[in-house]
């Protein structure tokens, strides 16, 4: 009886049951108390539980990201401004003129200064940062040009002043900036014969003469 009553006991440790109730059963039935006590399976690991913690709201602030699309001044405030106040609509016109970003610039800084008498020399500030971003632009495409320039210069140089795509002798080559917008920052060539071509990257336009290919970016500009 003792025997079985310590099988029964350990084994119903090991399956999570009660050993005592286990170890008392075994005991008084003996081989048939431990058979239905193995019966009843191994016991089953217990999943780990998570630690219980209070939400803390500082960690879903600090994760949400920030909308960098919303605009950095009271936009609502800046509208009826410009409903009741002609000045302040005027300039804002002013602004818009340039485009829309310039436009929320000068309600930014307004709305920072909070006095109309800056507003000249707001739309000042403003039309100088634009002119020296178009300035900038311009700047890029000529550095285009100027890199298509020198690219097929070094070409024609190395084959004898001809150009090896056609085997024309050029007598002319220019940067390009005329009215044909799609070879803006690239270079016209005229050749020996009279012919002439734009060139600009991977695209080629041939003409029969110089005044064809300027007449061809003519046209393209009024229409």
């Amino acid at each position: 009886m003792g025997v079985f009553a310590m099988i029964g006991y350990n084994m119903a440790a090991a399956r999570n049951k009660d050993p005592m109730t286990w170890a008392i059963l075994c005991g008084l039935t003996g081989l048939i108390g431990v058979l239905i006590l193995a019966a009843t399976g191994e016991a089953k690991a217990e999943a780990p539980q998570e630690p219980f913690r209070l939400r803390d709201d500082r960690d879903l602030r600090a994760a949400k990201p920030v909308d960098t699309l919303a605009p950095t001044y009271d936009k609502a405030k800046w509208e009826v401004l410009k409903e009741v106040d002609n000045d302040i609509s005027r300039s804002s016109a002013m602004a818009l003129q340039l485009g829309a970003k310039y436009e929320q610039l000068l309600a930014e800084k307004y709305l920072t200064l909070g006095d109309k008498t800056y507003l000249p020399a707001l739309l000042t500030k403003l039309k100088e940062q634009y002119d020296a971003e178009q300035g900038a632009a311009a700047a890029v495409t000529t550095s285009s040009a100027a890199a298509e320039y020198e690219k097929f210069m070094a070409k024609v140089s190395a084959n004898n002043g001809v150009d090896p795509d056609n085997g024309l002798r050029v007598v002319k080559t220019v940067e390009y900036n005329g009215p044909a917008p799609s070879y803006h920052g690239g270079i016209k060539v005229v050749y020996e014969n009279g012919r002439a071509v734009l060139r600009n990257k991977s695209m080629t336009r041939p003409f029969d003469t110089e005044a064809k290919a300027d007449e061809w970016g003519a046209d393209l500009a009024k229409s």
